[in-house]
């Protein structure tokens, strides 16, 4: 049977979670007639990308011709997403704003969920926020909702620890899915020469949205001791986000030499490329990709690393790394087991990279990974072949078996 399913986010722009989200649009149209609700049309703030994701799906921008003021706006926007729920079937919903807004608006429509990272180890959440989201928001959520899709199962025990056994039962584990074909011919696609040619270098590379919670601040403490050891190396970040400054000026305390405008690359030691469409095009000029996140309910990034055959090495945090570089985790309810170098079935796990008693552990593992000898043709179909398991065809049908559930 063909639904009418909405899809709400609060923007539509540069971010892991939104390419998620037309992923699953994406998917979903394939049998039923999808819409998409967002908050506002422009992408975030001064310091972000504004380029939205390419997507054909018919878009509603809630916020047009709200009221002036936080509380006036709110109102508006549960007033027109109820508005669009009453002609909708399903509505399915990802990141914190969007779900409060999804399960607010109340109507005829089924309401999904979907929970994207952990709220115990964020860095944001900390103090009365925490309490707030743990003891009220988030078990008001799952009351309200039919379904709480939750990305990793690590996530979920996380979740389960804070509402009842009843509540436990409306929560759905789908993780992250690709089109693994399609990403792993993108990551061949060639780029830009003078950009091509830092792969004589060795270098490190990391991805993501410049925020405190992506650790891209003690990665460079990290690398800085690196270069004492590897002179020639070379950090490169791909990314954009409310972070930069700060990052700039750690790289004028760390005495880095920095590149922003792909000038100067082969002198100089950090890297900022910005935002790039697909960015793991870039990953094949580095020995290593580094997540050093704080916290990750999945990871993006980490698919991207399997496709462009990659070494990685991340960190083992909440909760995502592990689900990807083993084929069977270990315990996902304790959130830091690696105290030390561990190798995974298809990377590298190391301990939290922002606690100063493991930065020397880091300095090796990462030096390490950079004099290693290059992947051979077997171990990279081998990383490839670790794509597929997260591919469309595997992880999206999970997606339809809970529409129908629901029906």
């Amino acid at each position: 049977m063909r639904y009418r399913i909405l899809m709400v986010i609060p923007e539509l722009g540069y971010g892991g979670a939104e390419r998620s989200f037309l992923r699953l649009a994406d998917l979903l149209a394939e049998s039923h007639d999808i819409s998409i609700a967002v908050f506002k049309r422009e992408y975030a703030v001064e310091g972000y990308s504004h380029r939205a994701e390419d997507h054909t799906h018919p878009v509603t921008v809630l916020d047009e011709g709200a009221p002036g003021g936080r509380v006036g706006r709110w109102l508006h926007r549960i007033k027109a997403l109820r508005r669009l729920k009453k002609e909708s079937d399903i509505t399915i919903s990802f990141l914190t704003g969007a779900n409060i807004l999804n399960n607010l608006a109340f109507s005829g429509s089924r309401t999904i969920t979907s929970l994207r990272g952990s709220r115990l180890f964020d860095p944001a959440f900390s103090g009365f926020k925490l309490a707030l989201y743990r003891r009220i928001i988030d078990p008001l959520s799952f009351i309200l909702s039919d379904r709480v899709v939750s990305i990793s199962h690590g996530l979920t025990s996380e979740l389960g620890e804070f509402v009842g056994a009843g509540m436990r039962k409306k929560i759905v584990t789908i993780e992250l899915f690709v089109d693994a074909r399609k990403m792993i011919a993108t990551a061949e696609q060639e780029i830009e020469p003078h950009i091509a040619a830092l792969g004589d270098y060795p270098c490190i590379i990391s991805a993501g949205r410049l925020s405190r919670e992506k650790g891209f601040d003690h990665l460079m403490r990290v690398y800085a001791k690196v270069k004492v050891r590897i002179p020639n190396a070379k950090l490169i970040l791909i990314g954009d986000g409310p972070y930069l400054g700060e990052l700039l000026a750690l790289a004028d305390t760390l005495g880095l030499k920095v590149s922003r405008n792909e000038e100067e690359l082969e002198s100089s030691d950090l890297i900022l490329l910005g935002y790039r469409k697909d960015p793991y095009r870039y990953f094949k000029v580095a020995k290593v990709f580094v997540l050093s996140s704080l916290t990750e309910g999945f990871s993006n990034t980490i698919l991207e690393s399997l496709a462009a055959a990659t070494p990685v090495m991340a960190t083992d945090c909440p909760w995502g790394p592990r689900t990807i570089l083993w084929d069977t985790p270990p315990d996902t309810v304790t959130p830091y087991p690696t105290e030390r170098l561990t190798e995974a079935d298809y990377g590298i796990l190391m301990p939290r990279i922002d606690e100063a008693r493991y930065e020397s552990e880091w300095v090796e593992g990462l030096a390490g990974m950079l004099e290693a000898p290059a992947l051979t043709e077997s171990q990279k179909e081998r990383s490839r072949k670790r794509l597929t398991d997260f591919d469309t065809r595997t992880i999206g049908r999970k997606w339809f078996d809970l529409i129908e559930e629901l029906s």
